[in-house]
C-alpha cells in the first residue's frame, strides 16, 4: 500500500527548503554584509526566523523515519541522486568555464571518493542508516525514560554547549550526527505521545483544543526567534566594550546561528508543532515537495556557489541601503528553488523513458531481479 503524503508536513518541507535557499543567498551571495546598519539589523532578524530550517528536517526524519523500516533502496536512492548532480554540474561548469579548475582538481571532484560537499547529506545518510537500531532503542523504553533522555541529551548537547562553549561530542554548533540523532529523538517522541494520529482526530473534535495547541505552537517559535535576536544584539552591544564584557558579548553572539543553541531547538519544535497540527490534503504542494532534496544538491554544489550567485549580482547587493533588498533576495530564492525543480523534473522524465527502454532489453531482467533481491536481503539484517 502506497503511503499518503500529508501535505500540512510537505508544506513544511518546501517552506524550510525556501529558508535555506534564503540563508545560503544571504551568507554565500556576501549579502550578510550589507553596508546600512538597519538593512544589516533586518537580515539578521530574516536569519533569526529561519534558523530552525534544518532541525525541523530531522525533526520530520524522526517523526516519520521512527514508524518506518530501513529500505536500501532508498539508501542507494539518495547516494545516486547526491552522486548524480554533483557530476552532472561539476561537468558542466568545467566545460562551460564556469569556474576555474584544474583537470586534476576536476577529476577529483567528481569522484565518488569526495563528499566533503554537502555536510547534511553525510550526517543525513548516517542517520537513516542507524535509523531501524535508534527505534528498536526506542520501543524499548517507556515514556517517561525516554523523556528524561531528551531532558539529559538537551541539557548536555545544547545548554552546556551553549554556555561553556564545550563541543560535548563534537557536536560543533549542531552540525554533527549528535545533532541529528537528538532531533530524530525528538520528532519520534513527538510522534509517539503528543501529537499522532490518535492524538489529532480527538483534537479536531475539540476546535477549543486544537486553537489553543496551534496558538501555543506558534508562539513558542516566535518568542524564541525574538529571544535569539535580541541576545545576539546584546552581544553585540557587549562586544564594544573591553576585557570580560567583550568575551561576554561575543560569546552570545556566536552562539546566534548555531543549530544546538536552545532557543533555535525550542523554536524550531515550535514550528514543527504548528505545521502537524495543521491537516489538510494538496495535490499541487505534494508534488512540489517531491524536487526538495534535488533542490538542495543542486543550489548547494560548493563549485557552483559563487557562479550562481554571481549571475544575479548578489556581490553588489551589500551597498544598496534600501528594503528594495529583500524584495531582491526573494527574486533569487523563489527563481533558484523553481529553476532547480524544473531540472529535477526533466531529470525524472528522462528516467521515466530510460526505465522504458531498458525494460525492452532481455537481460536486464534477471540483473534488476537480483538487485532487489539484494535488498531485500540487506533490509531483513537491517530491521530485525
Amino acid at each position: 500500500m502506497k503511503l499518503k503524503r500529508e501535505s500540512n508536513f510537505e508544506l513544511l518541507r518546501i517552506i524550510c527548503m525556501l529558508m535555506i535557499i534564503t540563508g545560503h543567498t544571504f551568507s554565500w551571495g556576501g549579502v550578510l554584509n550589507a553596508s546600512n546598519p538597519n538593512i544589516a539589523s533586518m537580515i539578521r532578524v530574516v536569519y533569526a526566523i529561519i534558523l530552525v530550517e534544518v532541525n525541523c528536517f530531522i525533526l520530520l526524519t524522526g517523526y516519520f523515519q521512527s514508524k518506518s523500516k530501513f529500505k536500501m533502496k532508498k539508501f542507494i536512492n539518495l547516494l545516486f541522486i547526491t552522486y548524480f548532480y554533483k557530476v552532472l554540474i561539476t561537468s558542466l561548469g568545467y566545460s562551460l568555464g564556469w569556474f576555474d579548475m584544474s583537470k586534476s582538481e576536476f577529476l577529483w571532484q567528481i569522484s565518488p571518493f569526495d563528499f566533503s560537499n554537502y555536510w547534511f547529506i553525510k550526517i543525513y545518510l548516517v542517520l537513516y542508516c542507524l535509523s531501524p537500531f535508534i527505534n528498536k532503542f526506542i520501543k524499548s523504553i517507556n515514556r517517561k525514560t525516554f523523556r528524561n533522555l531528551l531532558i539529559v541529551l538537551f541539557i548536555f548537547c545544547s545548554v552546556l554547549v551553549t554556555l561553556t562553549n564545550q563541543q560535548i561530542f563534537t557536536n560543533s554548533s549542531g552540525y554533527s550526527l549528535v545533532q541529528f540523532v537528538f532531533m530524530y529523538l525528538v520528532g519520534a517522541y513527538l510522534r509517539e505521545y503528543i501529537i499522532n494520529d490518535e492524538i489529532k482526530e480527538k483534537m479536531y473534535k475539540n476546535k477549543v483544543e486544537l486553537i489553543k495547541n496551534i496558538f501555543i505552537s506558534i508562539s513558542i517559535f516566535i518568542l524564541c526567534f525574538i529571544a535569539n535576536y535580541v541576545l545576539f544584539r546584546v552581544g553585540n552591544f557587549l562586544m564594544s566594550k573591553d576585557g570580560f564584557i567583550y568575551l561576554v558579548g561575543n560569546r552570545i553572539k556566536s552562539v546566534f546561528m548555531n543549530y544546538d543553541n536552545p532557543l533555535v531547538i525550542i523554536g524550531s519544535v515550535g514550528f514543527f508543532m504548528f505545521f502537524a497540527l495543521l491537516k489538510f490534503k494538496n495535490r499541487f504542494i505534494n508534488i512540489l515537495s517531491a524536487v526538495v532534496f534535488p533542490v538542495y544538491l543542486i543550489h548547494e554544489t560548493a563549485v557552483f556557489r559563487p557562479t550562481l550567485y554571481s549571475w544575479f549580482g548578489l556581490d553588489k547587493l551589500s551597498n544598496i541601503g534600501s528594503y528594495k533588498i529583500f524584495i531582491w533576495v526573494a527574486i533569487v530564492v523563489l527563481t533558484v528553488f523553481i529553476g532547480c525543480a524544473v531540472i529535477d523534473y526533466i531529470r525524472k522524465f528522462s528516467l521515466f523513458i530510460l526505465n522504458k527502454l531498458i525494460n525492452c532489453i532481455q537481460f536486464i531482467k534477471p540483473l534488476k531481479n537480483k538487485y532487489n533481491s539484494i535488498c531485500d536481503k540487506i533490509d531483513s539484517w537491517m530491521n530485525v
